[in-house]
């Protein structure tokens, strides 16, 4: 899995979070439980775009964002 920039997945948080597109990038599984309820019904989309922005938000394998 390549290493992402925390920039590139905050755009992407942004952009398409809602689908869960940002953690596929990131390596997590569980992006179509986003996918098939439009973010969580908005609360993860929001939630995961505040966790990336704050860098609390890691890789699936736990390295940082770049």
């Amino acid at each position: 899995m390549e290493q992402q920039s925390r920039a590139g997945m905050l755009v992407l948080a942004i952009i398409f979070g809602q689908f869960g597109l940002h953690r596929r990038a990131m390596g997590y599984t569980n992006w179509k439980l986003m996918f098939f309820t439009a973010g969580g019904f908005a609360v993860w989309w929001f939630y995961d775009i505040y966790r990336i922005y704050k860098n609390e938000l890691p890789m699936a394998d736990g390295r940082p964002l770049l």
